[in-house]
């Protein structure tokens, strides 16, 4: 079973460096992270690149900024998003930043500030 695993992990490493996994990628990255960014259809993106970090955990993350219009109209800036395509979901580092939230979100919201930079150190520099 072990080298079977390790057989798949090295396919599809081999596919991504590719090319047409690494878009197809991308793509589902763009989609995810548009998804949950205010005006999905507003979308841009820039530095959306494949994770070259190591271990079978992090192949095929995708890095990013995405920024898009808010419900309001105006372009919030570019955030950072992670994509795991083993969950399917992109992952956005929100800026609370100006935002009142009270004590106990505002707590929550530095928490998750926190880990989100430490898993964008360990995945995406």
């Amino acid at each position: 079973m072990k080298r079977a695993i390790t057989g798949m992990t090295v396919l599809l490493l081999a596919a991504c460096q590719g090319g047409v996994i690494e878009a197809e990628l991308i793509e589902m990255a763009k989609d995810s992270a548009a998804s949950q960014s205010g005006i999905p259809a507003t979308s841009k993106f820039r530095n959306v690149r494949l994770s070259d970090s190591e271990g079978a955990d992090l192949l095929g993350t995708v890095c990013g900024e995405v920024n898009a219009q808010s419900v309001q109209g105006k372009y919030v800036g570019f955030t950072r998003f992670i994509y795991s395509p083993t969950t399917g979901d992109a992952l956005i580092a929100a800026d609370p930043r100006g935002q009142d939230f009270g004590p106990e979100l505002e707590k929550s919201a530095a928490e998750f500030i926190s880990a989100f930079d430490a898993m964008w150190k360990e995945t995406c520099i």
